[in-house]
């Protein structure tokens, strides 16, 4: 006599998934630039349009986001990751999933739902605070550009810390 599921081995996997998802899941429209709280993280997001991205702004990426702003559209989401997601890193050769992005980062799995993923109706165009894609990446023909910041509250608030952002 052996050991079985109750309603087999994918019920019980589809359930645990489904609460999973759920309990991480945000998402935030951003109509325009202003500075925006984002409930489910217990943060802020601020985006402003500059004439030209200050000085030693490569020093400071990831954090904040400077990107092309004609090469993106509002409105724009910040969302938690979903299945399925892809952009292409800055830097890498081609697309990639987003989930196996994390793990060649060694993001730790529950701390992933808590990165948030900035998008327009094209796609992805960051994760936030740990790279952005290539499609809005600044160029020398980049006329303006779009400043996103994310303020996270204190460490340990809402279990929010730094590392969930930065995964170091």
């Amino acid at each position: 006599m052996g050991f079985g599921y109750p309603q087999g081995r994918q019920a019980v996997r589809g359930n645990l998934l489904e609460a999973d998802r759920e309990e991480g899941f945000f998402c935030r429209e951003l109509p325009g630039p202003g500075e925006y709280f984002l409930e489910g993280l217990g943060a802020r997001i601020t985006l402003c349009f500059l004439a030209a991205a200050p000085e030693g702004w490569e020093d400071a990426a990831p954090q904040p986001l400077y990107c092309d702003a004609d090469k993106v559209s509002f409105p724009m989401t910040v969302r938690s990751v979903r299945l399925g997601d892809r952009f292409h890193p800055l830097g890498a050769p081609g697309s990639k999933k987003v989930g196996d992005f994390f793990t060649d980062q060694k993001i730790p799995v529950p701390q992933r739902r808590r990165i948030p993923i900035l998008a327009d109706q094209e796609g992805i165009i960051a994760i936030l605070g740990v790279r952005p894609d290539q499609r809005a990446a600044i160029s020398p023909s980049t006329r303006r550009i779009l400043a996103v910041s994310l303020h996270p509250p204190d460490p340990g608030e809402n279990g929010f810390t730094g590392k969930a952002i930065h995964g170091k």
